[in-house]
């Protein structure tokens, strides 16, 4: 490898952002894959908090079917290449919305099944349950009369308590659900080939602080800054330098710099807390491979200076008389 130092030279500031475009067939195919698992999911959800009897399991599976939902819903987006976060979350909402309809809608059914038994009176309110008279009506029965007992007393919940419980239930799946939706990811779209760049995450660890005054430039677009960085030792604290690139041409290709600092928890776990730098500036494939090389170069740097800590720090040991 050659030890001449690379010339990055000066990018312009130009960071990626979403197009926002959203192909029309992609909405429909989206529409048509979720709307029938945001039923499924719905009544399933539905069935399990009939069928558990442990209101803590319960909770876990409303986290869980929150989860579920915006998880599908993030994936089938990135799919179906959405370039807009706001449809992501739109159709985050549209979803959950529609699946739990679907848990109201099937409630009835699950209820008289679990306490009378299968029949047909189970097959016609799972029919009918769809209707919005129908779930104003069975929630309006909930709230006067309860369904579940809680607490000690062994009396059914019923009257503002169960809406707070309706409430609750609700923002945690959506809450849960929002966080979920993650699955679509960070990764810029290359439109000339219309597809995503692949990231390459944690490409180098650089032993640098991130409030180095040289990321201020190379942020600015001056990429020559990461020259001038200064080697920090014994301390918490590195840069990540990050890559996306498309696999087909060269024309996507961005850099993103996240300062890393290691903190321990009370329970003595290290945990690893980021802050963006830069997110996605877009830089030449020239100027991606001489970041790559710079990499290398500077591992290498501290590993021979690592090296010669160590050899310091070993004891003397003097020579044996003959």
């Amino acid at each position: 490898m050659s030890s001449v130092a690379p010339q990055f030279g000066k990018t312009a500031v130009e960071t990626y952002k979403h197009s926002g475009r959203v192909p029309v067939s992609g909405l429909i195919l989206s529409l048509v894959v979720l709307v029938p698992i945001a039923v499924l999911l719905g009544a399933i959800y539905s069935g399990a908090v009939v069928w558990v009897p442990f209101i803590k399991l319960r909770g876990l599976l409303t986290c869980f079917y929150g989860g579920a939902i915006g998880g599908i819903v993030g994936t089938v987006c990135r799919a179906m290449k959405f370039r807009s976060t706001l449809f992501v979350s739109l159709m985050t909402l549209l979803i959950v919305a529609i699946s739990y309809y679907a848990s109201w809608a099937s409630h009835q059914a699950f209820v008289i099944w679990r306490f009378d038994g299968m029949s047909d009176d189970v097959t016609a309110s799972a029919i009918a349950g769809f209707l919005p008279q129908n779930i104003y009506e069975w929630a309006s029965y909930i709230h006067d009369n309860g369904l579940w007992a809680m607490g000690k007393n062994g009396n059914a919940m019923s009257g503002i308590g169960v809406c707070v419980l309706w409430a609750v239930e609700l923002l945690t799946i959506l809450g849960v659900a929002w966080v979920s939706r993650a699955t679509y990811g960070t990764a810029p779209f290359c439109e000339n080939c219309n597809q995503w760049t692949q990231e390459t995450r944690e490409l180098a660890e650089l032993p640098v602080s991130p409030d180095d005054p040289a990321w201020q430039k190379f942020a600015a677009g001056d990429l020559d800054a990461v020259k001038r960085l200064q080697v920090v030792q014994n301390v918490p604290q590195y840069v990540e330098l990050q890559l996306a690139a498309c696999g087909t041409c060269q024309e996507s290709d961005y850099v993103s710099a996240v300062g890393i600092t290691l903190v321990t928890d009370k329970e003595g776990e290290i945990t690893k807390k980021e802050d963006d730098i830069v997110r996605h500036l877009h830089i030449s494939r020239a100027q991606r491979d001489e970041l790559q090389q710079f990499a290398v170069m500077m591992a290498e740097a501290v590993d021979a200076m690592d090296e010669e800590t160590d050899e310091e720090l070993k004891p003397y040991d003097p020579p044996q008389e003959t």
